[in-house]
């Protein structure tokens, strides 16, 4: 008996999110978690106002994995920072209970659309882009109100066109993993000579790429770490991808900030620390992690 559905298509209420909206936040999941929060602002039945006037909605990094099945609850709290440190999201709590940390989500309007006018030149391609019709004719796409349908194309012409890269959509808006820029930082930071194209460093960086970490997150568990192992020889010879981009990760991201007032390692020169082990031959199971 021939098949007329699958699980894996829609056969329940989905999770809408514009590309355009995709492209000014520059990750996918932010804007899908942003439209979520939308939702469930609107809805009459959820959320309280704030002492500034805003209605907020309340959810745990839990109940939002519920929501984001996808995502770790750890790229979930980093995509909240990410969209409150872009001032798109307000936090602010409610709760009647005073030990209760729980946030409570707003949106400021006025910066999104601040966010999207500055990118209206990237979203106006959405709108209007000439694009070659396979017998040499051109036509129109239209806006995102109108459904035209997709010119035919040849399979000689599939092939050279895709490789390219095109303008203005949510799959451009993940960067490429920075494995060499990683490591590098990581040598500057150590004196040592790590490999960016080893498999298991390029597991580990990918993994937490994959949990919505990016560069900065990387140089800050960097910069972390360095300053508080800088004078322990025990502890430097763990600075190293194996301890830095493993499970710890997070706490590693999230420990206190740098004291401003000492000096943090910038470059290598600690090896005499290591009483001549190279930090590069301890094996793996020897990690305390």
């Amino acid at each position: 008996m021939i098949s007329n559905s699958s699980p894996l298509l829609i056969n329940e209420s989905p999770l809408q999110v514009l590309p355009s909206l995709a492209v000014a936040l520059g990750n996918i999941n932010e804007a899908i978690i942003l439209q979520q929060i939308q939702y469930w602002l609107k809805n009459p039945k959820s959320g309280r106002l704030g002492n500034d006037g805003r209605k907020y909605i309340r959810d745990t990094v839990s109940e939002w994995n519920i929501q984001f099945p996808w995502l770790t609850e750890r790229a979930i709290k980093t995509r909240l920072k990410s969209l409150k440190d872009k001032k798109i999201i307000l936090t602010a709590n409610l709760n009647k209970l005073k030990y209760d940390r729980t946030n409570w989500y707003s949106i400021d309007y006025d910066a999104l659309n601040k966010l999207m006018q500055m990118h209206s030149e990237e979203t106006s391609l959405w709108k209007v882009k000439k694009l070659p019709y396979q017998k040499g004719r051109n036509f129109t796409m239209g806006s995102e109100e109108t459904s035209q349908p997709i010119p035919k194309t040849s399979s000689k012409t599939s092939s050279e066109t895709s490789t390219k890269k095109y303008i203005g959509t949510a799959q451009d808006a993940e960067p490429p993993i920075p494995y060499k820029e990683i490591v590098d930082y990581l040598n500057q930071k150590t004196g040592a000579k790590y490999k960016a194209t080893t498999k298991p460093t390029q597991r580990l960086i990918k993994a937490r790429w994959n949990e919505g970490y990016r560069l900065d997150d990387f140089k800050k568990v960097m910069d972390n770490k360095a300053f508080e192992w800088q004078n322990d020889s025990k502890m430097w010879k763990y600075m190293r991808p194996a301890t830095l981009f493993g499970s710890k990760f997070d706490d590693y991201l999230n420990s206190n900030d740098l004291d401003k007032s000492r000096q943090k390692p910038t470059t290598g020169g600690y090896e005499e620390m290591l009483n001549g082990t190279n930090i590069q031959d301890i094996p793996d199971d020897q990690l305390p992690f």
